[in-house]
């Protein structure tokens, strides 16, 4: 099956009763020069794309095994649909967890969605330093929402999904926000950013809301951790956007695992321009998107954190 977007033709696959395109690209590989910064949409490629195999996953700690899967160029998204002829499917984009550090969007199938009449959508989004290290203080104004390119990671795709969606047979106005933990609380940052605002109509909050949003005093703090922990000082910090993305990762452990202790090193930052206030102020205000929200905890998650016997 070849489908024709915006951006040009892609062929995905055909699996259990349904069409499934996997790993398309949804912004330019935020790497070399566009390390750290606000992703880029995606430009026209030319021929057909092949959609058939899920793309690699952000930069995190993986077993040796799985390390070749693992880079910087990973911003792509996967797609499920019953149907491409039949229009004006409801659309679910699916924000994987796993504490800002880890998961991808192929950890998850969107078969059943699909099943139901739903155009299912799984993506990547950046993670740790990668998604949220704010350097504006050292880099500059160009780096100002730096803290929040995981955030801004989703708002491209969701950006996507409004231009391309209608070719696999979904509704570019129906379309929900769903996610677990850390999932949920980037659906919480994406509820609060005036730059989400008409990208989505509903959302589903899992275990997750507006408990991650970082001042721009703590995210400087983290900052200063993480480049003490490279022994990289503002003379030599545009080494930062050379360094092996491994070197960095090997860093981001060192400060994960310092006195902060349990509480997630990484989330978004209020950066004046992603995400401008609190969340109880930005619901104060009416700052973002006022839409129907489906807040909850999942049954018996607890029992991942307790000790077996």
């Amino acid at each position: 099956m070849i489908i024709k977007t915006k951006c040009g033709e892609i062929e995905g696959v055909f699996e259990e009763k349904q069409y499934v395109f996997k790993g398309i690209p949804y912004a330019e590989s935020p790497v070399g020069s566009l390390r750290f910064k606000k992703p880029q949409p995606k430009k026209p490629w030319n021929g057909v794309l092949r959609c058939k195999s899920f793309g690699t996953i952000c930069v995190q700690n993986v077993e040796d095994n799985m390390k070749n899967l693992v880079s910087e160029d990973s911003l792509t998204l996967n797609i499920w649909t019953k149907s491409i002829k039949e229009p004006n499917k409801a659309v679910v984009l699916w924000v994987h967890g796993g504490g800002f550090t880890r998961g991808s969007g192929s950890q998850y199938s969107g078969v059943n969605f699909a099943d139901d009449g739903i155009v299912f959508v799984s993506l990547n989004y950046r993670l740790g330093v990668f998604g949220f290290l704010d350097l504006e203080g050292v880099l500059g104004d160009e780096y100002k929402s730096s803290g929040n390119n995981g955030i801004l990671d989703i708002i491209e795709a969701l950006k996507w999904i409004k231009e391309n969606i209608e070719f696999f047979g979904g509704d570019k106005n129906n379309v929900t926000v769903m996610g677990e933990s850390a999932g949920a609380k980037c659906i919480g940052a994406l509820l609060i950013s005036p730059l989400a605002k008409g990208l989505f109509n509903k959302a589903i909050l899992e275990s997750g809301a507006l408990q991650a949003i970082r001042d721009k005093t703590t995210s400087k703090e983290i900052t200063k951790r993480f480049l003490n922990s490279l022994n990289i000082s503002k003379g030599n910090i545009h080494n930062l956007l050379t360094l092996d993305y491994n070197q960095i990762l090997n860093a981001q452990n060192k400060i994960s695992d310092s006195d902060i202790g349990m509480l997630q090193v990484f989330g978004p930052v209020i950066d004046g321009e992603c995400i401008l206030y609190s969340g109880l102020e930005s619901i104060n205000k009416e700052v973002g998107s006022l839409v129907p929200c489906i807040i909850g905890t999942n049954l018996k998650e607890s029992n991942l954190h307790l000790a077996k016997s």
